[in-house]
């Protein structure tokens, strides 16, 4: 289950075009996942703690817990190692796997109102029946004075795993206010539609939206500690009926 960290830069292109390597469908995020925004101050350290909880329509739920330990090694180049925790509707929590994520700069805002990436993650997960989950694809971002944008669209798929399956296309989307630079608020959304060559029916596919909010505080030094959380409702049968996502960040 691929978890989406946030961070900071990186809206539209499609690398979607990268598509014949393992998943099944639909590809479904999980509940800690946050919508992906890499950094490029170089040299940056992050400290990540994710938790989220995904309430089903039958009453049911599951929670995911993430550590994750990110860095800037370029002002191009971001790069990640998680490890995360799992629990299924009526299970214990469980070790679920770890996974390592990459980013790549394309195009910076110095050149283009619209910064443009590609994120690559290979996640291993603990049951080694499900092979290595890769998920890839193109990342963007719309800056203005008031409001930041970001587009992500993914591919995923599982390779070497028991049961093969087609690479399966979702997305996240966010946009927020920059009017008050230690509070902000904004909307995400996340979903899938299925396999990337051939959706899913309308009523099979997940998407959910909500609102988020967004904190920081300057400490000593260097150092910035970070806060968001959002819900969000989901909006066809398939998807789950709420979720929250809350997530805290130091960054030095």
């Amino acid at each position: 289950m691929t978890r989406f960290p946030l961070f900071q830069p990186s809206l539209l292109s499609c690398c979607v075009a990268l598509a014949a390597v393992g998943a099944s469908a639909p590809a479904h995020s999980s509940p800690d996942a946050f919508v992906f925004q890499p950094y490029a101050d170089e040299g940056t350290l992050v400290v990540q703690y994710a938790y989220g909880v995904e309430k089903y329509r039958d009453g049911s739920n599951e929670q995911a817990h993430s550590l994750a330990l990110a860095w800037s090694p370029t002002s191009r180049w971001f790069t990640a190692a998680y490890a995360g925790w799992y629990r299924e509707p009526g299970e214990a929590m469980t070790f679920d796997a770890v996974s390592w994520v990459n980013h790549l700069s394309l195009i910076e805002p110095a050149s283009s109102p619209v910064s443009v990436g590609l994120y690559l993650e290979i996640e291993r997960p603990r049951d080694r029946s499900e092979g290595y989950e890769l998920t890839w694809g193109p990342t963007f971002q719309l800056d203005t004075s008031h409001v930041q944008a970001n587009l992500n669209l993914w591919l995923q798929k599982n390779l070497r795993a028991e049961t093969a399956g087609p690479a399966v296309l979702g997305y996240q989307w966010q946009v927020k206010s920059l009017l008050q630079p230690r509070l902000e608020w904004g909307l995400q959304g996340f979903g899938s539609v299925g396999p990337w060559q051939h959706w899913s029916g309308a009523s099979e596919q997940e998407h959910s939206v909500g609102p988020a909010v967004f904190a920081k505080w300057p400490t000593r030094g260097d150092g910035v500690l970070r806060f968001d959380a959002a819900v969000l409702a989901g909006l066809t049968s398939a998807s789950s009926r709420v979720t929250f996502r809350l997530r805290t960040q130091y960054q030095f």
